[in-house]
C-alpha cells in the first residue's frame, strides 16, 4: 500500500472500506494511480463495452485541408461556437481505451468520497463545501427549437480581469458524467474529465484551457454574446461558467445556467408510397428516379454504405426511421445550416430524377426515401434499396498539369486584402494550386493535399482517398492557407465530366514547403501598378452539400 507525508486516508467509501489506502491530492489527478485503484477495486472490468467517441459515418470530404494531421483537432472550437457535449444515440462506435474509463470511474468514486482533512475550506478556488455567490450572469435569448444566443457578463472586479471557461452540455449528460454539488465543483469536475480523457490523447493543460476559453476569447472585461446552434428540440441544456487560469484552477466563482429548447409542433403523418428505381449507376454516382403516390408530399432521399447501415441501424428500415432525426441533425451540421434550412434545400416534391455523387467505386450502398416534414421527422415509412457502384475507369476528363506555388499570406493580405483577406491568409504561408484541364472537363474537380506519400497506391485506391479525404470545388485556382512549414506536400488532382465521371488521377511532384520555395509578389500580382491578381479561393466545407439542379435533375454530393 502507498502512503505519503501529508496524505489523507480514503474514508466514507464502501469500495475502499478495507483498503487502508493513503493518498495525496495530486494522486487524484494521476491516471496511473487511479488506474491502479481501479484494478484493485475491480472497476476496470466494467469498461469492456464502453463506447465514447462520436464518429461520422463518412468523413466530411470538403473540409479545409491540413497538411499536418492534428491529433488535438477535437479540442478546437470555431471562434463563434461552443462545443456541445451531448449523447449520440447511434453514431457512437469507437471503444474507449480500458484504462481511460477505469481511471474516470475511479476518479468519480474518489471525488465522491468525503475527506475533511483535504478540504482547506477556502472559497473562490472551487473547493468550497457550500455554494458561494457567482461572479457571472448568464442570459439566453431567442431560444428556438434548434438554437439560442447566450450572453455572459461578469459582475465582480475579480472576474472582470480573468479568463473563464464555458462548457455546454445536455443537462442529463452533465449530471450522469460530472459529479459536484456546487458550480465550482462541477467546473473542476469538467476540467478533470478533460484531463483524463484528452490527456491520454496528448493534450496538455494549455490545450484544454484554450478549448474551454475559446482560445482565450472568453475574458471578463466585456460581455460576450455567442450563438449556439444544432440543438435538440424539447431538451434542457446547461452552461457551466467559471473563471480559470492556465493551470486549470478556479479563480472566479462560477455558475451553472440552464435553459430548454422549444418543443416541436404536433407531428402529422402522410399517406404516401414511392415507386423508385436506379436508372444509372457509375463508379462515383448513382441516378435514381422517384415517383411518389402523392405528389404534394415532401420527401427526402439519401445513401449510406451497406456496412454503415448495418452498424448504425441494424439493417432495419424501422430502426432507420426511429433514428432518422439524429441522422438529419448530423447531415445538417455538415451542410452548415439548421435542420429547417437543410430540409428546405434537400426535400423534393413530385416526380424527380435525383443524382447522388461522391460515392466510392466498387462499394455496396443502401439508398432510402421517405416523406419528411420541415423538422427532419419522417412522415411515411422508409423505403430502402441496395446497389453497388462499379469499378473506376478514367473518363476523358483529363487533368493536363497543376502549378503549385507558395506565398507569404501576411504580405499578400497587406497588398490586397480583398483578394487575400487577412482573417484567412495572414499569419503564415499559403499554397496555391492552378490546374489546367481538358475541354471535356466540367468546372467541378477534386484535390487531395497531404503530408503522406501515396505514390504506392493504385489509381482506384487513390480515388477512394480523394473522395473521402479531399476537397471538391468549382473554383480555380484554390489555396490552402497557413500551411505548416518545413514539410513536403503531396498533391493529387482529378477532374470530372459534366455527368460526374472522374478522369485521370494527376499525381503532382512533391512540393517542399520551405523559404527558398516562396514565390514573389510579382508572381502573385503580375500587374504591379494596379496590384491586381487572381483570387485564390481558400478551400472550405461551407455549402459542400448544397444541391444543384441540372435540367430536371437534382444533384447532391454525399458526405
Amino acid at each position: 500500500m502507498r502512503s505519503a507525508a501529508g496524505g489523507g486516508r480514503i474514508s466514507g467509501c464502501s469500495v475502499f472500506k478495507e483498503s487502508h489506502l493513503f493518498y495525496t491530492k495530486s494522486d487524484l489527478y494521476s491516471v496511473l494511480f487511479v488506474n491502479k485503484v481501479c484494478e484493485y477495486a475491480g472497476i476496470a472490468r466494467k469498461a469492456e463495452e464502453m463506447l465514447f467517441f462520436i464518429r461520422f459515418f463518412r468523413p466530411i470530404r470538403n473540409k479545409s485541408v491540413y497538411l499536418q494531421p492534428c491529433p488535438l483537432s477535437k479540442l478546437r472550437c470555431r471562434n463563434e461556437e461552443f462545443c456541445i457535449n451531448k449523447p449520440n444515440n447511434f453514431l457512437i462506435r469507437m471503444k474507449i481505451k480500458m484504462f481511460m474509463f477505469a481511471a474516470l470511474a475511479a476518479f468519480a468514486t474518489l471525488a465522491g468520497c468525503s475527506d475533511d482533512e483535504n478540504n482547506d475550506g477556502t472559497g473562490g478556488g472551487g473547493t468550497e463545501d457550500k455554494p458561494v455567490p457567482s461572479e457571472y450572469e448568464v442570459e439566453f435569448k431567442s431560444t428556438s427549437y434548434y438554437s439560442t444566443t447566450v450572453t455572459i457578463k461578469t459582475i465582480t472586479e475579480n472576474a472582470k480581469f480573468k479568463y473563464y471557461m464555458a462548457s455546454f452540455w445536455e443537462s442529463d449528460l452533465l449530471k450522469e458524467t460530472i459529479s459536484g454539488d456546487t458550480p465550482n465543483k462541477i467546473a473542476e469536475g469538467i476540467i478533470n474529465y478533460y484531463k483524463l480523457n484528452y490527456g491520454a490523447q496528448g493534450a496538455t493543460m494549455q490545450d484544454i484551457f484554450n478549448m474551454l476559453t475559446l482560445d482565450k476569447q472568453l475574458y471578463g472585461v466585456k460581455p460576450q454574446s455567442i450563438p449556439i446552434s444544432n440543438l435538440t428540440p424539447d431538451t434542457e441544456y446547461s452552461l457551466v461558467i467559471a473563471g480559470i487560469n492556465e493551470e486549470g484552477k478556479i479563480v472566479a466563482n462560477g455558475t451553472v445556467a440552464t435553459f430548454k429548447t422549444a418543443a416541436l409542433p404536433d407531428f402529422e403523418a402522410d399517406d404516401c408510397t414511392f415507386d423508385w428505381s436506379f436508372t444509372d449507376t457509375k463508379s462515383t454516382y448513382v441516378t435514381i428516379k422517384f415517383v411518389p403516390s402523392d405528389r404534394e408530399v415532401p420527401y427526402f432521399a439519401y445513401v449510406l454504405t451497406r456496412s454503415d447501415y448495418a452498424s448504425m441501424f441494424s439493417s432495419n428500415p424501422a430502426e432507420l426511421k426511429e433514428k432518422m432525426t439524429s441522422l438529419i441533425a448530423q447531415l445538417s451540421k455538415a451542410f452548415g445550416g439548421s435542420i429547417p434550412e437543410f430540409m428546405n434545400e434537400m426535400r423534393m416534391k413530385g416526380e424527380m430524377d435525383f443524382k447522388l455523387t461522391g460515392l466510392t467505386p466498387e462499394t455496396e450502398y443502401v439508398a432510402f426515401v421517405c416523406g419528411m416534414d420541415e423538422y427532419g421527422r419522417p412522415t411515411t415509412d422508409v423505403s430502402v434499396k441496395e446497389f453497388e457502384t462499379v469499378k473506376y475507369v478514367a473518363s476523358n476528363a483529363t487533368t493536363e498539369s497543376v502549378k503549385i506555388e507558395l506565398f507569404d499570406g501576411d504580405v499578400a493580405s497587406t497588398i490586397n486584402s480583398s483578394l487575400y483577406p487577412s482573417e484567412t491568409f495572414a499569419g503564415g504561408w499559403f499554397l496555391r494550386f492552378s490546374p489546367v484541364f481538358s475541354e471535356s472537363c466540367s468546372d467541378v474537380w477534386m484535390i487531395l493535399v497531404t503530408d503522406q506519400d501515396l505514390s504506392g497506391k493504385s489509381d482506384g485506391e487513390l480515388l477512394v482517398d480523394i473522395l473521402s479525404r479531399g476537397n471538391i470545388t468549382d473554383q480555380n485556382p484554390v489555396a490552402i492557407p497557413r500551411v505548416q512549414k518545413d514539410i513536403t506536400a503531396y498533391t493529387y488532382v482529378v477532374a470530372q465530366t459534366e455527368e460526374g465521371e472522374p478522369g485521370n488521377i494527376f499525381r503532382c511532384e512533391p512540393f517542399e514547403v520551405k523559404e527558398s520555395n516562396l514565390g514573389t509578389m510579382d508572381d502573385l500580382f503580375p500587374d504591379a501598378n494596379s496590384q491586381n491578381g487572381t483570387a485564390s479561393v481558400a478551400l472550405s466545407s461551407v455549402g459542400k452539400m448544397r444541391p444543384t439542379t441540372v435540367g430536371a435533375m437534382k444533384v447532391v454530393s454525399v458526405l
